[in-house]
This record gives structure tokens, C-alpha cells and sequence, in this order.
């Protein structure tokens, strides 16, 4: 099966069977032992916001929505810290290729030192393979309870809140980004696209390894906004990696010389895919899932 809630089905059988899905993979990812820690936090990470999403997309349909929600906001949290330690390493790593060969070797020292910074995050904090088990754990207790939810509402009329909503969000966010947006800002527009896309290929159905052009143009806007925020994120780390000055410096100019590439094109790609009023964005796709 897929992520994808089918209309010829009740809703509410699909809203049950995507989440089900979605919690399976995660206990076996988080329980196979041929993944290395960071990949299955990873994946554990991701599988958290798709339930979010989904659950997201029932806004008004499924009563307790919000609380079903929480838990899967606390596993995700519990995980936050050895995934952000790691993507701070990946973000600098995609720095590469925005430098020269000899500039890339003198920057070298501050990816020893987000490595140490990742260790002393493992270390002082619940270990890797502990929170493998605790996300097992958590992810058995959430799919007990699925079978117990039940919707107010069938067909199109259980999704358009949500879709609606997510929609609505993106586009409000798109109106506080620009070049000099804060870190915060740009976080927030990132959250609406990611949710909105999960929103996209629940209606939209189809292979994600063929995602729709829209689907695409989505998953490189969400891919710009990250690299953004996380080089953010990086640069206030910076002064705790007891950098020299000049090493410092060199890393603000290349972090704020991507940041800006970053920004100039998710503004062209989220202008684009944003640009349709909300009401009527929803009604065709409404439409065209109701079809289908």
C-alpha cells in the first residue's frame, strides 16, 4: 500500500491503514540492526511528522486529533537532539561544494569539531540504542489505539480542513520570508511546506520515488528551506565550537554567501507553488481527488 488516503475507500479505513503503515516501518527500522544509528533516527524522525501530518490533515474530523498527535510530537522530540547534531554535520558537508579545494581544507577543523559536538551529545544525553527501543515502545502503544479512531465526517469534507489549513499556513508564512528573515521565520515556512507536502501526496497518491512536479518542486522548496536553517543553526553554534577568529570568519562569509543562494531561489520556487488563493487551490484538488 501507500501513503496515500484512496477516495474510493472510506476515509476513515484509510486514515487507519496509512497510520498503521507508517508505524510498522518505523518499529522495524528502529529494531533492524543493519541500520546505523544515525539513519534510524533519522527515519524515526521522519515517520513522526508523516503521522503528524496525516493526523493533521483530519483537523476537524477526528475528535481527538490533538491528542493522538502528542505522542508522536514527544518521540520526535526525544530523538531531536543526535538528529540535529548530525544534520549540522550534513549541512556543512554541502558546503563543499560552494567553495574552492584550498578554502574547503583550511574549514576542515570545524568539521572535527561538530563531530566532538555530536559525541558529547550521545554522551550526555539517553543513548542511541536506548531510544531505538523507546521509539519501538512508543510506536506499539500508538497502533493499539489506532483501531479506536473514528471520524465525524466521510469523503472530501474529513480532508479539506486540514488541507486547507496547512495551505493557508504556508502562504501566511511565505509573507514574513525574504533575504533578511530570522532563522525563526524561515523555520516556520519550512514546517508549512514540509506539512503541506505530506498533505500533497496523501491526496495525490501515486509512487514517491515518481512524485508529481508539484510533489518535486515541494520536496526541493522544503530542501532549500532546510539547508537554510540548519547553516542558522550552525552559525549559532559556532562561537561554542571555541573556533579561532579567523576560521570564524571564514565560516559566517561561506554560510551567509549559501544562505542568500538559498533564499533567492526558495522565494522564486515558494512564490510559485503559493501563488493560488487558498479557497480555490483546495476546491481543485478536492475535485480532482473526488474524481479520481
Amino acid at each position: 500500500m501507500s501513503y496515500a488516503i484512496d477516495p474510493k475507500a472510506p476515509v476513515q479505513d484509510g486514515l487507519r491503514r496509512v497510520a498503521i503503515e507508517e508505524m510498522e516501518w518505523a518499529i522495524a527500522e528502529a529494531l533492524d540492526t543493519s541500520l546505523d544509528h544515525q539513519s534510524a533516527i533519522h527515519q524515526a524522525r521522519k515517520r513522526c511528522k508523516r503521522i503528524r501530518a496525516l493526523l493533521a490533515l483530519f483537523r476537524g474530523a477526528l475528535p481527538n486529533r490533538v491528542a493522538e498527535s502528542q505522542p508522536f510530537r514527544t518521540l520526535g522530540n526525544a530523538l531531536a537532539p543526535l538528529r540535529n547534531a548530525d544534520a549540522l554535520i550534513e549541512a556543512f558537508d554541502r558546503l563543499q561544494t560552494a567553495v574552492d579545494g584550498e578554502a574547503w581544507a583550511r574549514l576542515q577543523p570545524i568539521r572535527v569539531a561538530l563531530v566532538s559536538n555530536r559525541s558529547n551529545v550521545t554522551e550526555s544525553g539517553v543513548g542511541p540504542d536506548r531510544l531505538r527501543r523507546f521509539l519501538a515502545e512508543g510506536m506499539r502503544d500508538a497502533c493499539a489505539r489506532v483501531p479506536t479512531w473514528r471520524l465525524a465526517r466521510e469523503g472530501w469534507a474529513a480532508l479539506e480542513p486540514g488541507f486547507v489549513h496547512e495551505y493557508g499556513r504556508a502562504r501566511k508564512a511565505l509573507e514574513f520570508f525574504g533575504p533578511d528573515a530570522s532563522g525563526e521565520r524561515v523555520h516556520d515556512l519550512r514546517k508549512a511546506v514540509k506539512r503541506h507536502g505530506c498533505h500533497t501526496l496523501l491526496v495525490e497518491g501515486g509512487s514517491e520515488d515518481r512524485p508529481s512536479a508539484r510533489r518535486a518542486s515541494l520536496d526541493s522548496l522544503g530542501d532549500l528551506l532546510g539547508d537554510d536553517h540548519d547553516l542558522g543553526i550552525l552559525l549559532e553554534l559556532s562561537p561554542q565550537l571555541a573556533l579561532p577568529r579567523a576560521l570564524g570568519d571564514s565560516l559566517e562569509s561561506v554560510i551567509g554567501a549559501r544562505q542568500a543562494i538559498c533564499r533567492e531561489e526558495a522565494s522564486a520556487l515558494a512564490d510559485r507553488l503559493f501563488a493560488e488563493d487558498t479557497a480555490v487551490f483546495a476546491a481543485a484538488v478536492g475535485k480532482d481527488w473526488s474524481a479520481s
